[in-house]
């Protein structure tokens, strides 16, 4: 009897095995994430590359790539998940992080992460397109706030900060400053700028 279930969950796997091969070889499932709703993250591996694929009822797309000699920790890890974002980072000597659109699997935006704040629903990070700002997406409405730089001492600037904090109307960075000093930037928050 156990040689009959043995070779007939063999044969199921290897059936389940035999569609997924692709151009690229044979693509084997390593990890997979639940998120919110049923949707999935699904890790995975070709002879050529390392993958995530996110899916849910409507999308199965492949949302990150790297050639299969890059470390894995290049890949990402889920950081958030939103009812309607989803959030990566990847803990490489610079962490970096990518952001997804869950209804149509796009990405929003990619850049290093900072704070990702699934309490509150913000992430702020340093956009690709605008490495010298900091940036502030709130997950509610989907919207991009952006913040001059301070003048640091650290590498880069955003590397010196120390704190944050949030309000309706300002956002208050603590950092360290010239000659080390602890020091304080108030940004104001127009809402009609947000974009």
């Amino acid at each position: 009897m156990k040689w009959a279930f043995l070779l007939t969950w063999l044969m199921l796997l290897s059936t389940s095995v035999s569609s997924q091969v692709t151009s690229q070889g044979l693509v084997v499932p390593y990890d997979t994430v639940y998120l919110k709703g049923g949707d999935r993250l699904i890790f995975e591996t070709t002879d050529l590359t390392r993958q995530i694929r996110y899916k849910n009822e409507t999308t199965d797309t492949l949302i990150r790539q790297l050639n299969i000699k890059s470390p894995i920790i290049n890949l990402g890890r889920l950081a958030g998940d939103f009812d309607d974002y989803l959030v990566l980072v990847s803990d490489n000597y610079v962490q970096g992080i990518f952001t997804f659109h869950k209804p149509d699997g796009k990405q929003v935006f990619r850049g290093v992460s900072i704070e990702v704040d699934t309490l509150h629903g913000l992430i702020y990070y340093i956009d690709r397109e605008r490495e010298k700002q900091l940036a502030l997406f709130t997950v509610k409405n989907g919207r991009t706030e952006y913040f001059d730089p301070v003048e640091a001492p650290c590498r880069y600037w955003y590397e010196c900060i120390t704190a944050r904090k949030l309000s309706e109307k300002e956002l208050t960075i603590e950092y360290i400053g010239p000659n080390n000093a602890r020091m304080k930037k108030v940004y104001p928050r127009q809402p009609n700028e947000i974009k």
